[in-house]
């Protein structure tokens, strides 16, 4: 395989949802509910033991704490979460008491110290962090004190930045980990929309980029001319 391809899990080796996959089967007719549930320690670890790389989800708990699931919204992660119940109106201590999964292979939310440990232990590889929001179900950013890119940046070691890449939808958040972290690798994430699709939602200050070439061109200039050093 050409070394310049990566291939990145999407939230581990199994990508099985947390409390509702769209099928109860994989291709080969087994139980999906079998496999550890989606951005687990079990999943990842999986992942990086069979030579692959790992996209995550993160979000911020409201004392600060890093978790890695793909929503703020924990009633689609934990059967015992309530309506309501986000990361970021939780403390820690509310939230590792909450399971994730299915059957008998429920896992605990995994933590930013321990997806960063897991990471340190396999030297070649590499992990895409998608950097989510900290309020409701739309996942939108508002301020926090201290921000959850600050955190992130406190809390990632300067030997394994050359590791990570950072990801986001809203251009805020790509822009703010590069102040906060000078070499960090970053992405844009965009949308598949179409051309006549309201691209801005009523609750959001970011918007979802369309995926074509124009946009792409666009962005690129209008990153360049307001921060030459990204």
């Amino acid at each position: 395989m050409n070394d310049d391809i990566k291939i990145f899990c999407h939230r581990g080796l199994y990508g099985v949802t947390d409390i509702g996959p769209q099928s109860d089967f994989d291709a080969k007719g087994n139980d999906v509910f079998d496999y550890p549930p989606e951005n687990s320690y079990v999943s990842i670890k999986d992942a990086f033991t069979n030579g692959f790389n790992v996209e995550v989800d993160v979000t911020m708990t409201k004392d600060n704490h890093i978790i890695v699931t793909h929503t703020n919204d924990l009633t689609l992660h934990s059967k015992d979460a309530k309506i309501a119940d986000f990361v970021s109106n939780k403390t820690f201590d509310e939230i590792k008491n909450l399971k994730t999964g299915m059957h008998n292979n429920k896992s605990e939310f995994l933590t930013y110290e321990k997806l960063i440990e897991l990471l340190s232990n396999y030297e070649k590889a590499l992990i895409n962090i998608e950097i989510k929001g900290t309020i409701g179900k739309n996942l939108i950013s508002e301020p926090t004190n201290p921000s959850l890119i600050e955190v992130l940046a406190l809390k990632t070691p300067k030997n394994l930045i050359n590791r990570i890449i950072w990801s986001s939808f809203a251009q805020s958040n790509i822009i703010n980990i590069k102040h906060k972290i000078k070499n960090a690798n970053i992405a844009q994430l965009f949308d598949v929309k179409k051309d006549t699709e309201n691209l801005i939602y009523p609750d959001r200050n970011d918007k979802y980029l369309q995926l074509n070439l124009e946009t792409i061109n666009k962005l690129d200039k209008q990153i360049k001319s307001i921060h030459p050093h990204i």
